[in-house]
């Protein structure tokens, strides 16, 4: 019976004339920058690899990539790539892949595109071994210093952590709040369980503890970071005379221990 049913089925499927049906290449990319040798359709540029309708550069190892790629399966990849249809649609592009920091000795490009001394502790030399991820260069370590930069967490003393707060591009020492409490004034449990500023950021306010000098109110702040109106004070543009970072304040609970709020600043007691 079986060989009826097939036999029956080559017959129509001849009569009808019909072939092996055939589709143009699928690609999840709207505009592929590259189709597969024996295709129709675009090239890579000489000495790149067409892997997926998308050209990358060759390599033996990460030395050969951009500071921003790793050498993956023999081609230079940027992190959350996926080779057949360009980055995932939830990972943002990377600024740093718009930005070219080897140009300049010794620089590194910043999370935000920026090029830096420093991201990571291996740029630092033993003199000035901490690299402030806000500012993007290396500094000593002060260890009771509110919200010191840090490298890891045994840089960090009396029960401190070093965490990277949010997306404020800082990696300071800040005191674990497990269970929601524990956070001294001025700084309240954010949503990793460490205590971040309760208003502006962790570095902004030790700019203002330490007076530290700027001259417009984004040297107050982490690099990215959109500084809040008149957090530089007294400085003079024209004349070059640098003022100094305060913390902003609506309530005294906003400012650190020693500080009392004037009704918009932290000022020592």
């Amino acid at each position: 019976m079986r060989w009826l049913i097939s036999a029956a089925l080559i017959l129509v499927a001849t009569a009808c004339g019909s072939d092996v049906p055939t589709f143009d290449p699928l690609f999840p990319d709207p505009e592929p920058e590259c189709v597969a040798e024996g295709m129709e359709g675009p090239r890579c540029p000489a000495g790149q690899i067409c892997l997926g309708s998308r050209c990358f550069e060759p390599c033996e190892s990460d030395a050969q990539c951009s500071i921003a790629q790793t050498c993956d399966d023999g081609v230079c990849r940027t992190s959350g790539d996926r080779p057949d249809s360009g980055p995932r649609p939830d990972v943002p592009p990377d600024p740093c892949d718009l930005v070219t920091c080897d140009t300049e000795p010794n620089l590194a490009c910043h999370p935000t595109g920026t090029c830096v001394q420093c991201i990571d502790m291996t740029r630092c030399s033993p003199a000035a071994r901490i690299c402030d991820l806000a500012a993007g260069a290396c500094r000593d370590f002060v260890a009771d210093l509110i919200c010191a930069p840090c490298n890891e967490d045994f840089d960090c003393d009396g029960g401190r952590v070093c965490a990277e707060l949010g997306d404020t591009n800082e990696r300071v020492c800040v005191i674990p709040c497990p269970g929601g409490v524990g956070c001294p004034q001025g700084f309240s449990c954010n949503a990793d369980s460490v205590c971040d500023a309760a208003l502006g950021t962790c570095t902004g306010m030790r700019n203002a503890v330490t007076n530290a000098p700027c001259m417009v109110d984004d040297d107050c702040t982490p690099i990215g970071v959109s500084a809040q109106p008149d957090t530089c004070r007294g400085e003079d543009v024209g004349m070059m005379i640098p003022g100094r970072c305060v913390h902003l304040c609506g309530t005294a609970d906003q400012c650190p221990a020693g500080f009392i709020c004037d009704g918009t600043t932290c000022v020592a007691m």
